[in-house]
């Protein structure tokens, strides 16, 4: 099973995510920053459902992080509801 693709594509889609999340929050753009926050969501799932424990936390930093610690499943799907959540609030 290749699944390269699946990896690098969904932590770039997550790196972007996070920034368009910030850039939101700055401008107060709340719209958007409910979709991102969706999209994360998904993302995040999804990456978990392919792969189980898998770098999140420090992976947003890799200048920082070379070798960044994996967190647990069930932690990132809590993490998944919160992102949910936060999104449903800002798209009202």
């Amino acid at each position: 099973l290749y699944t390269a693709p699946a990896w690098e594509g969904g932590f770039l889609a997550l790196r972007t995510l996070r920034d368009i999340r910030r850039k939101a929050e700055a401008e107060q753009r709340w719209g958007y920053m409910g979709v991102a926050d969706v999209l994360e969501a998904y993302t995040l799932a999804s990456l978990v459902d392919l792969f189980g424990d898998i770098p999140y936390t420090e992976a947003a930093d890799p200048a920082t992080f070379k070798q960044p610690a994996f967190d647990a499943a069930n932690t990132l799907y809590e993490r998944v509801n919160t992102l949910l959540d936060s999104g449903l609030q800002n798209l009202g």
